[in-house]
């Protein structure tokens, strides 16, 4: 376990049973970790040691999901520029519409110039609510993805019990349950600065 003691795993093993439920931390839209929350030197080690394991396409679907909530912010964000132009683009289409309509007596080329706004202006509007269109599709594309993957999670009995933990999905094996079990009964003062080897081999006598 080189220079990982063995307080140091037993409290990243503790941390992952103590992390939110993966469907939680789907609902909130995976949190990040805050600072030196996570020890990844330990749970390397309880992973090469099959005490924790990482559903890896589990991940991958994760990942993937994380991707697009960052193009949905962005869309968000377009999102709301677009609905602001939309409005004052349509203001200056019915304004220019109406004036368009007004009176037979203007000469052709005022007539034409004024026709040629009118479409210019609904092919702007027509352009700005396609793009809308994407924008809002990308939010909803994002909700489907959610809803899909706590669907799977929930529906599987091995992903019912899963954690977000080092911002990722995390299951605590058989192996860790027990380990978890053994450390809590020894003095924690006892873990620090022994590897596990020596804590297994000597526990009942540092109890």
């Amino acid at each position: 376990m080189g220079s990982v003691d063995a307080a140091r795993l037993y409290r990243t093993l503790r941390g992952a049973f103590d992390a939110p439920r993966l469907s939680t931390a789907v609902r909130a839209q995976f949190p990040k970790d805050g600072p030196n929350a996570f020890d990844a030197a330990a749970f390397q080690l309880l992973y090469d040691d099959d005490f924790v394991r990482i559903p890896l396409n589990l991940a991958d679907e994760i990942r993937g999901i994380i991707g697009l909530m960052g193009k949905a912010e962005a869309s968000l964000q377009e999102l709301r520029g677009l609905q602001s132009r939309i409005k004052t683009l349509e203001m200056q289409y019915r304004n220019a519409k109406r004036e368009a309509e007004r009176g037979l007596l203007k000469n052709r080329t005022k007539r034409l110039a004024e026709a040629s706004r009118v479409e210019d202006l609904a092919a702007q509007l027509a352009q700005l609510r396609q793009r809308s269109l994407i924008a809002t599709d990308a939010g909803q594309q994002l909700d489907r993805q959610r809803q899909r993957l706590l669907g799977e999670i929930e529906a599987d009995p091995h992903l019912c019990d899963a954690r977000w933990f080092g911002e990722q999905p995390v299951v605590v094996t058989h192996h860790g349950e027990f380990l978890a079990g053994y450390l809590n009964e020894i003095n924690p003062t006892q873990l620090r600065g022994r590897t596990l080897a020596e804590v297994i081999k000597f526990g009942s006598q540092m109890s």
